[in-house]
């Protein structure tokens, strides 16, 4: 008996846990698209910190000659190509597929879902 109360507590706390990491799939309600050059510019040269429910912060550096630099918080870094099309922002990294998304802000906070997950992420200038 004394262990079926160990597992039930145990298969309770598990649960909880995962409950506390349910990744978010839309975007805020009041947040607003960025397209085109808007987009562009947005990016371009800058730096930012991504914040992931499960991963951590990363670093995100798009800079002016088309090539982008991420670190994330688990040590991994990765460089590639990335560029504007058909108003979504879209990057080839090295170690990675290619994958597009939108960009929708609330003021200098800026969110895009994750093509692996599809976790809705936020981004701020750092």
């Amino acid at each position: 008996m004394k262990s079926f109360i160990a597992l039930a507590i145990q298969a309770t706390i598990s649960v909880s846990a995962l409950a506390q990491t349910t990744l978010p799939t839309e975007y805020p309600a009041d947040s607003k698209p960025v397209l085109g050059d808007e987009l562009k510019s947005l990016l371009s040269g800058k730096v930012f910190t991504v914040k992931t429910v499960r991963d951590g912060d990363w670093r995100l550096e798009f800079k002016d000659n088309g090539y982008a630099f991420l670190d994330t918080a688990g040590g991994y870094p990765d460089s590639g190509k990335w560029w504007v099309e058909a108003g979504k922002w879209c990057v080839h990294l090295s170690k990675g597929s290619e994958a597009c998304s939108d960009m929708r802000s609330i003021g200098s906070t800026h969110f895009y879902k994750r093509a692996s997950n599809l976790e809705i992420v936020s981004m701020t200038l750092r």
